[in-house]
């Protein structure tokens, strides 16, 4: 792992202390005031695989009305291991007991939460259940008692996109082009039912992962609905979700579902270019530069070279400052850059030869030996497959260019603070 991807790490550690990092994930009710940790891969370390006696919970949690809901999930599920413990809650393993069925249900305690977060807990579980689409996260089931909540969710194996990012650096046009229109369907699902989802970002996305750890960017999990919010006829006024993340209406207190498609926009950025489109030391600094973002906002640094002009268009247009002008989640899924396919592949490799060429000034020969090995996502690694086919000048040439380019990468670090609400 590079000294970027550790620094990414750092900071992800740094700002989700409480960040559970076991191996399967459900969605969390809410993000902000209640910020409820979701399991992800690796396996989980010995410790916290040990099976759980479920009748040492049952005492304690009976309802307050006499009834024995926690003894009802009981009658339909077999409480499994320990995956996951978070400030908030811990996640188990459960089995239907008819069909076999693998779930997780989260454990909250309701010991120092409010009632207006209690009400927000329940009031997540309404409104996700309602949903049905392949790419958001299922609700099966709340098990409300007198002392906790028993969410029973689909279980998701996978791991974050921030993860994925993070080992990656960035990635190519296809594999942010499969991420993204997953992501606009979810959005595009959601404006229809006049729900704003307002925290997309890295973490709230999930990618399929098979046994080996292989990631299937084709198979995208949206989380993480505790800040979602119905649209009833007036645009919503609170200021909620990760500071990098904000679009400009929201810190202008007047906003809709545009909000997701510009959040959308700056996981695209980030995913193209291996940076945030805002970043500053402080939060005030990243909301300042989002106001700012007219003239703010560029595509000028070296790591765009290798974008596509649809790539780069695409991105731009979710980041349209003016919310009436920039897309809906259904018009955004229209751009042609989604389904270039192998053509923005081609054109990324030819990019990134000509960038090589004007860095080297190799020969027609040397060019052909890198299209051949080229990784389109990075292109330090593509100089350093190609110098053992040069004399020792140009190896030394390019570990050099390959220190400077890292050093750039890791002058813009994407920040991740919990999400807020104001």
């Amino acid at each position: 792992m590079n000294a970027l991807s550790n620094h990414l790490l750092d900071i992800h550690c740094s700002s989700e202390s409480s960040e559970l990092q076991q191996s399967d994930r459900i969605a969390s009710p809410r993000e902000a005031d209640v910020r409820v940790e979701i399991v992800e891969m690796p396996v989980p370390v010995a410790v916290q695989s040990s099976r759980v006696d479920s009748t040492t919970l049952k005492p304690s949690h009976a309802c307050s009305n006499g009834s024995k809901q926690f003894d009802q999930f009981e009658d339909h599920y077999e409480l499994g291991e320990l995956i996951g413990e978070g400030g908030f809650g811990s996640v188990y393993r459960c089995t239907h007991k008819t069909t076999g069925t693998e779930r997780a249900v989260k454990i909250i305690q309701k010991q120092g939460l409010s009632d207006d977060e209690k009400q927000d807990i329940i009031q997540e579980h309404q409104i996700v259940k309602e949903l049905n689409h392949s790419d958001i996260v299922r609700m099966v089931k709340l098990y409300d008692t007198s002392t906790a909540f028993f969410m029973v969710q689909e279980i998701v194996r996978g791991c974050e996109c921030f993860d994925a990012l993070v080992q990656q650096e960035r990635f190519t046009e296809e594999q942010a082009a499969l991420i993204i229109r997953k992501l606009l369907s979810c959005l595009a699902y959601l404006d229809e039912h006049n729900l704003v989802h307002r925290d997309v970002n890295l973490e709230n996305i999930l990618l399929g992962q098979d046994t080996e750890g292989n990631i299937d960017y084709s198979q995208v999990k949206l989380i993480d609905f505790g800040l979602c919010a119905e649209i009833k006829g007036e645009k919503l006024t609170h200021i909620c979700g990760k500071s990098h993340y904000l679009a400009p209406e929201v810190m202008e207190q007047r906003y809709d579902t545009k909000y997701d498609v510009w959040s959308l926009g700056c996981v695209a950025y980030v995913m193209l270019a291996g940076f945030m489109p805002f970043d500053a030391d402080t939060d005030a600094d990243v909301r300042q530069q989002i106001m700012d973002s007219k003239t703010y906002l560029s595509f000028e640094d070296l790591e765009w070279d290798v974008v596509s002009e649809d790539g780069q268009n695409f991105v731009a247009s979710l980041l349209t400052f003016d919310a009436d002008a920039r897309p809906s989640a259904q018009e955004a899924l229209q751009h042609p850059w989604l389904n270039r396919g192998s053509v923005a592949h081609e054109e990324r490799i030819a990019k990134e030869t000509t960038l090589i060429s004007k860095e080297t000034h190799v020969t027609f020969d040397d060019i052909n030996v890198v299209m051949e090995y080229s990784a389109p996502s990075c292109c330090s690694q593509d100089l350093i497959l190609s110098c053992d086919f040069n004399s020792s000048g140009l190896t030394e040439r390019t570990v050099e260019d390959d220190r400077s380019c890292s050093s750039s990468l890791q002058h813009h670090l994407i920040q991740s603070p919990p999400s807020t609400v104001i």
